[in-house]
């Protein structure tokens, strides 16, 4: 078995450890309800996650995720508001993320401005202008319920899974087949492994830098319309550190951050694992502040266990060829 076959069995036997821990030392960890709600939440943050993820594997970062699902769903939820039907809101918010991704690789491989400074200063314009196109009263933000019901029905389910949950697992499918199985995802792998071989190869570098931010914004859409379909709204607090929560559940799932690691069924499983982890420690009673921190820490704690995994895979593949 292969290092990546081995990681995401990993992240896998991750996922069935907590679940089983949750289910055992809580209630109703297990009931329908609760699972459909967690299925919900993981979908949100690993629909955001599949676009992260094919970012970070090209070599880069993206810290504007949760200021494009912002703007997006402000957008989306100006759209449903004015009676456009779901798919025009969905496309609407899909195209916003698409341009802002596309923004993105501008500032990075045009302006040759650092990844990491670049998507974070975009992040707070993003967020800024989703602001501007809240609903206000009287100078005032407010919850401004969208009254469309063909694009509210968008957040209903079928028996206990949502509809965002059915598409974040085809999304998952396709970017995974996209990511193993075409060129554009070899180049991808390869760009994020050695950009200055896979330049050498052949590789188009901006070109494929590009197709990924565009695909992390067009995710970050998608997000944002099941959102502000199931929240009947669009507010300010839209995407809120939505970014770190995709970083985290890729890093969770096996995407190695320095890139040309990892795929979309590691940032699934990703998802899943924090999705449980937020969902198991309120029914412990857990204050969001001490969630962020455990949060903070599992990154830490995934970022070192991922080098000291390579570490150990590069040791017994130097000992095969010895």
């Amino acid at each position: 078995m292969n290092s990546k076959r081995i990681r995401i069995l990993i992240s896998f036997l991750l996922v069935v450890i907590l679940a089983l821990f949750f289910g055992f030392t809580t209630e109703s960890f297990f009931s329908a309800s609760n699972l459909s709600q967690l299925l919900r939440d993981a979908a949100y943050v690993g629909t955001i996650a599949l676009g992260m993820c094919c970012v970070i594997i090209s070599g880069n970062i993206d810290l504007s995720a949760g200021g494009m699902a912002c703007f997006a769903g402000c957008i989306c939820a100006r759209l449903a508001l004015a009676g456009m039907p779901a798919i025009v809101c969905i496309l609407g918010a899909m195209a916003i993320g698409a341009i802002m991704g596309f923004i993105n690789s501008l500032l990075v491989n045009r302006l040759h401005i650092a990844p990491f400074v670049a998507t974070l200063a975009a992040g707070f314009v993003y967020s800024g202008l989703g602001l501007i196109f809240t609903f206000r009263e009287n100078g005032r933000i407010v919850n401004k319920p969208v009254m469309n019901p063909g694009f509210t029905s968008i957040a209903g389910k079928v028996g206990i899974i949502y509809y965002c949950v059915i598409v974040w697992i085809i999304l998952t499918l396709i970017i995974y087949f996209v990511q193993l199985r075409t060129r554009f995802g070899m180049h991808t792998y390869a760009l994020g492994s050695h950009e200055t071989s896979a330049k050498m190869s052949g590789v188009k570098a901006i070109r494929v830098k590009t197709i990924n931010y565009v695909i992390c914004g067009v995710m970050c859409g998608i997000a944002a319309a099941f959102t502000v379909a199931y929240n009947n709204t669009a507010t300010a607090s839209l995407g809120n550190a939505m970014e770190f929560q995709a970083i985290a559940a890729c890093v969770v799932g096996g995407v190695v951050m320095s890139g040309g690691s990892g795929n979309a069924i590691g940032a699934l499983l990703g998802s899943l694992f924090m999705a449980m982890l937020s969902n198991g420690m309120l029914k412990y009673g857990i204050n969001v502040d001490w969630q962020k921190m455990f949060q903070g820490a599992l990154i830490i704690v995934a970022t070192a266990g991922d080098a000291q995994f390579a570490r150990i895979m590069n040791a017994r593949m130097r000992a095969r060829n010895s």
